[in-house]
């Protein structure tokens, strides 16, 4: 694949990936709703996408060492257990669109920490100036014209804390992304993030009421879209586009999450789109753009 066609493939599957990601909180309220706890519904999702994953691609991968392993294990407990736990707990302290406004801070510690420990970027003015437009864009896109704040500082830590373990799961897959597949990678990041999660939720909140997806057919609907996309081949096709455009452009993407959002409800639920919204996605764009610039 050349270089040209490799960057166009990247960036459709970072734009699809985000998509997915922004609508898939409307299944997660749904079955919330219903009765099944957030821990509950990241044991189904992660479940049902291994067994995706194993049907894609069958064959094992055998240990090859113990350092080997162990970066997995690394990248599984920052990319999924980690943050999922975090950001679930962040929602419940906290207001949700502070919570988005805070991982959005995403791309911005990815680069630094790129900059940092990889030294394969380099930080600008231009760099700067871009993420303070991108983030003031996605304040406006998050509020849409409805400003609501609180001041639950725990609910803050929670949610930065899991921006900083999705920043270190970046880092930490460029490297793995040079030498394995990128089902690999997720399948194994899904099975050591299984391993804790599992027992934690059964002795947490109990095993899952299945007769509620028996009575409520449309949340068979829900959970599938979080395990079959949302679970399994988002990440596997997030990876395969920080492998071809780089993790900080990749991360990038991430700005557009609440814009996405914010059009999705205004077909599903017609809410309205106001003009502050708007001139919030004029600014996520314009800072993106201008973030990546390099002179």
């Amino acid at each position: 694949m050349n270089i040209t066609k490799q960057k166009i493939t990247g960036h459709i599957f970072a734009f699809i990936v985000v998509s997915i990601w922004s609508i898939t909180y409307v299944a997660t309220d749904m079955l919330l709703a219903n009765g099944i706890t957030a821990l509950q519904i990241l044991v189904l999702r992660f479940f049902l996408a291994l067994g995706v994953l194993y049907i894609l691609k069958p064959k094992l991968y055998l240990p090859k060492s113990f350092k080997e392993e162990l970066g997995f294990v690394f990248i599984a407990m920052f990319g999924m257990f980690f943050y999922y736990v975090l950001e679930n707990f962040a929602i419940g302290k906290t207001d949700g669109t502070n919570v988005s406004i805070i991982i959005s801070f995403v791309p911005i510690l990815t680069t630094l920490a790129s900059a940092f420990f990889t030294k394969k970027t380099g930080i600008t003015s231009l760099t700067i100036l871009g993420f303070a437009i991108a983030i003031s864009g996605v304040v406006m896109v998050v509020f849409n014209g409805t400003v609501t704040l609180d001041f639950d500082f725990l609910g803050y830590i929670l949610a930065f804390g899991a921006a900083l373990c999705w920043t270190v799961y970046s880092v930490l897959l460029e490297k793995y992304l040079e030498r394995f597949d990128s089902i690999i990678i997720t399948r194994r990041m899904l099975i050591y993030t299984l391993i804790p999660l599992t027992p934690m939720t059964f002795i947490i909140d109990g095993i899952p009421n299945m007769k509620t997806f028996v009575e409520t057919p449309v949340l068979i609907a829900c959970i599938s879209l979080l395990g079959i996309f949302g679970g399994s081949l988002c990440y596997h096709w997030w990876n395969k586009a920080t492998r071809n455009l780089g993790v900080v452009i990749t991360t990038n993407y991430l700005y557009m999450s609440p814009f996405i959002t914010m059009v999705f409800a205004f077909f599903a639920t017609k809410t309205p789109i106001t003009a502050m919204g708007i001139c919030g996605a004029i600014l996520i764009l314009f800072g993106v753009i201008l973030s990546d610039l390099r002179k």
